[in-house]
C-alpha cells in the first residue's frame, strides 16, 4: 500500500471516529433533552390542573360574595319598604320611582 494511500485511509478513519463520537455524544444529550422534557411536560401538567383548581375556587368565591350581595340587599329592599310603609310613603315613593325611571328611558 502506498503511503498516500495509507494517509487517506488513516485520515477517513480518524474521521468515522470523530463521527462515531460524536454522534455518541449526540444521542446522549438527546435521551437528556428527551428526559427533561418529559419532566416538563409531567410539572406543566400539575401547574395546569392547579391552575384549573384556583379558577374554579375563584369562581366559587366570586359567586359566593354575589349571593352574600343579593342577600344583604335583599335585606335593605325589606326594611326600606318597611319603614317606607310604615311612614306611609310607599305609594308615594312608588310613584317618583317610577316616575323618575321613566324620564331616563
Amino acid at each position: 500500500m502506498e503511503e498516500a494511500d495509507y494517509q487517506k485511509l488513516a485520515d477517513l478513519a480518524k474521521k468515522q471516529i470523530a463521527g462515531e463520537s460524536k454522534e455518541k455524544n449526540l444521542k446522549k444529550e438527546n435521551a437528556s433533552l428527551r428526559k427533561e422534557n418529559q419532566q416538563l411536560k409531567a410539572f406543566n401538567e400539575v401547574l395546569s390542573s392547579q391552575l384549573t383548581s384556583e379558577q374554579s375556587m375563584s369562581q366559587r368565591l366570586t359567586l359566593k360574595k354575589l349571593e352574600a350581595e343579593v342577600r344583604e340587599l335583599h335585606k335593605f329592599k325589606q326594611m326600606a319598604e318597611k319603614f317606607l310603609t310604615e311612614h306611609g310613603l310607599k305609594d308615594y315613593f312608588r310613584k317618583a320611582f317610577i316616575h323618575s325611571n321613566n324620564q331616563e328611558l
